[in-house]
């Protein structure tokens, strides 16, 4: 299977068979060629991939490819010697939303949710939903702290512009915890651990941009997950 070109320049799948014919000697004398054009059956399995691969309301990576890239992620920054912060976010008070306005509402805030953390990011880094109101940013090659905290405060700002609700405007805020590879763990479930439980003290106390996982005394850590 390979990528043919058209008569008129478009380019198309094609599986394609070339046979050797020989003469009485065992000698090629030429090759016979056949072929189909199987481009809507390469477009059905990338679709079937896509959708398995990525979050059907937002588009984003799902978990799945999430994890895959995270421990790409890993390997990159174990070769370079740089870090990887992930950026856990969780929305305060989506409940609230779905409750009052129903979850049709609520499905136009969660896309909305998404471009406004797709523009926070570079375009390297990965933006992905992960559960209902849960989503997770990987950022690859940060050499400091301090630029993982501050895409975090421009992430708190680009959510506190109220959203559009059922003709309302509604503001809600977002709690994030951040986990950096090697520092924090490493390993992709410790890190992921890492960075829930720094999320879940964010929203237990509200205070600044974020929490960092590392910041976390023994005890705060210990209350990290609600029960």
């Amino acid at each position: 299977v390979f990528v043919n070109r058209r008569r008129d320049g478009s380019l198309y799948h094609e599986e394609k068979a070339i046979t050797p014919m020989r003469d009485d000697q065992g000698r090629i004398t030429h090759f016979v060629s056949t072929g189909k054009d199987i481009s809507t059956h390469i477009q059905y399995q990338e679709q079937i991939q896509h959708l398995a691969q990525h979050d059907q309301l937002t588009d984003l990576p799902n978990r799945s490819l999430f994890n895959d890239r995270l421990q790409q992620a890993i390997r990159r920054a174990d070769r370079r010697g740089n870090r990887v912060a992930l950026l856990f976010c969780d929305l305060n008070d989506f409940k609230s939303i779905n409750d009052r306005f129903g979850h049709h509402a609520g499905d136009q805030l969660l896309q909305e949710v998404a471009e406004r953390l797709r523009a926070c990011g570079r375009r390297e880094d990965t933006v992905a939903r992960v559960g209902g109101d849960e989503f997770i940013l990987l950022l690859e090659g940060i050499s400091a702290r301090d630029e993982a905290e501050g895409v975090a405060r421009r992430l708190q700002q680009a959510l506190a512009t109220p959203f559009q609700v059922a003709g309302e405007q509604r503001c809600i805020g977002v709690s994030i915890g951040l986990a950096f590879y090697p520092d924090d763990s490493t390993s992709r479930e410790g890190l992921i651990t890492a960075g829930d439980r720094a999320m879940y003290r964010h929203k237990a106390d509200r205070e600044g941009a974020c929490r960092s996982f590392g910041e976390l005394s023994p005890a705060e850590d210990d209350r990290g997950q609600p029960d």
